[in-house]
């Protein structure tokens, strides 16, 4: 979700740091790789580690509400920012006119200033760098500042600028002729910027440069890849704040909200609801399966933009409060998730922390943690009619246990300190093998 807060997360600065790791990502507070990015340097420095969350404003901070920088090159990047997301809203227009995600462009921030931002450290953490770092600034801090640790949140690493291929596949081999350009050819845009990762990433030596997918589909998709397949790539899946996002009454919740007591809530959650990548076009169809047999059903959203046809729905807006979000949450009876390719969704770890099961597609990272009958339903990948009757059923059925099971998975999985425990054994390997 766009623009998320929640309470600071102070960091112990007693304990003996084992290592410094700066966790980068381009921007803060802004979508969910954001999200995840700024959740993840929380839990480093729970662990005791020295980390530092670097981003394109110019904040360097240790806690996960980082406060503006001394650094004289703010005022730049900030500039550079605004240019940069006002650039991106042009070329989304003029390139693809029919998509409601905008393709890569390099940055236009000077990257001696984005060099700057790096500071010396064991290991650095990459997130979502798009607009922030280019291929050679990658391959430089490799060079000069420490081994890389590449957490992926889309596939532009890999690709020639699209965030998700829709099953494209060029990728594979070397992009061009992309059907997401306007004007595709076989020397476009997607293949030059193809080639020049291609150059920057071959001089990156193996152990200075490692690929962590929070989701077993997004390591299959970079194993495939002609630039990233053959670099150690490791599954860690996101964490989520379980003290935040955790079971609460469910009265308590809809009356906190506004919310009726007496129907039951189907919860979609998307900071773009009109994305088509992100299913809005199926939830008219997913909803007339549901209230075919639950007339009372109701549709709640949270999001920017408007659903793709007329659907009956009640908008809570843009949440930017987390203890609000996991209000949502509780609130629902079941969270849908039609997404036809995603990596592994903030919305469905902090849903089944709160104790609600998901229904989601059998497609990307969605079941890595919904499991069907135990904690959510799967339908296959476009089958609205599918998914509705899935959702239904989990609706009129006792979902005690797969509010448990969703919980206790979560739990296992994505608590902070487990997240924090597999980096830091992965960054402790590679600092130590590159001090040798």
């Amino acid at each position: 979700m766009a623009d998320r807060q929640s309470g600071p997360i102070a960091h112990d600065r007693t304990k003996s740091a084992s290592m410094s790791v700066a966790v980068v990502n381009a921007i803060r507070g802004q979508g969910g790789a954001a999200l995840a990015a700024q959740r993840l340097h929380a839990s480093l420095g729970q662990a005791g580690l020295d980390a530092r969350f670097v981003c394109l404003d110019g904040y360097q901070a240790g806690d996960l509400h980082p406060q503006p920088s001394a650094n004289p090159l703010e005022a730049a990047r900030r500039l550079a920012l605004r240019a940069v997301r006002s650039a991106q809203a042009r070329a989304g227009t003029a390139l693809r006119p029919k998509l409601a995600e905008t393709f890569e462009l390099q940055p236009i921030i000077p990257q001696k200033a984005a060099r700057l931002s790096i500071p010396s450290c064991d290991i650095v953490n990459l997130h979502w760098v798009s607009i922030f770092l280019t291929p050679e600034t990658i391959a430089w801090i490799a060079d000069t500042r420490a081994p890389i640790v590449w957490t992926l949140h889309d596939m532009v690493p890999f690709t020639g600028g699209c965030h998700y291929d829709n099953g494209c596949g060029r990728f594979e081999e070397a992009c061009g002729q992309c059907p997401q350009l306007f004007r595709p050819g076989p020397n476009d845009l997607s293949r030059r910027n193809f080639e020049r990762k291609r150059r920057a990433y071959s001089s990156i030596p193996a152990d200075r440069l490692t690929i962590v997918a929070p989701s077993r589909w997004m390591a299959e998709q970079c194993t495939k890849s002609a630039l990233l397949g053959e670099r150690r790539i490791e599954v860690i899946p996101n964490s989520v704040d379980l003290q935040t996002f955790s079971p609460r009454p469910k009265d308590e919740a809809r009356h906190s909200l506004g919310l009726p007591v007496d129907r039951p809530i189907v919860l979609l959650v998307s900071a773009n609801l009109s994305n088509g990548r992100k299913g809005g076009q199926f939830v008219a169809q997913i909803m007339e399966r549901i209230r075919a047999g639950l007339p009372g059903a109701l549709l709640v959203t949270v999001g920017g933009g408007k659903l793709p046809s007329a659907v009956e729905h009640r908008s809570l807006g843009t949440i930017r409060d987390d203890r609000e979000m996991a209000a949502a949450y509780a609130a629902a009876d079941i969270t849908i998730l039609p997404s036809l390719q995603d990596n592994l969704p903030n919305t469905m770890l902090e849903s089944m922390a709160c104790g609600t099961p998901v229904v989601g597609f059998n497609t990307g990272g969605v079941p890595d943690f919904v499991l069907p009958g135990q904690t959510g339903a799967l339908a296959s990948a476009g089958d609205a009619g599918a998914f509705g009757e899935v959702a239904l059923r989990i609706l009129k059925s006792d979902r005690t246990g797969m509010a448990q099971n969703a919980r206790r998975l979560i739990e296992r999985e994505c608590a902070f300190d487990v997240q924090a425990q597999r980096y830091k054994a992965l960054f402790g390997e590679l600092a130590g093998r590159n001090r040798l």
